[in-house]
């Protein structure tokens, strides 16, 4: 019997750097989409109190595409700014 992975991942982008993290994030999104038939559900949202906030909510198929996400190239295929956009979420968080 397989169950259905859930990931929640919330992110915090540095003051000044929304826009370029709204593009690394569709560029995410449509390698997602084009390569892991797996991922039954993947939403991506701002909150709406809080600009800098997002949250990535994902349902997979079953841990083994939950693995298969983790170790997709194609979401790690070049250096990007993505360290450079994010901050680290409060440890209250």
């Amino acid at each position: 019997m397989s169950n259905p992975f859930i990931l929640i991942a919330r992110i915090r982008v540095k003051e000044g750097k929304v826009e370029e993290y709204l593009k690394i994030a569709k560029e995410a999104d449509d390698a997602v989409n084009a390569s892991e038939p797996d991922m039954l559900i993947h939403t991506f949202d701002q909150d709406p109190t809080d600009p800098l906030e997002f949250t990535w909510s994902e349902v997979y198929r079953n841990s083994e595409a939950m693995l298969h996400h983790l170790n997709n190239c194609l979401l790690y295929t070049s250096p990007s700014p993505r360290d450079a956009t994010l901050s680290r979420m409060p440890s209250s968080a």
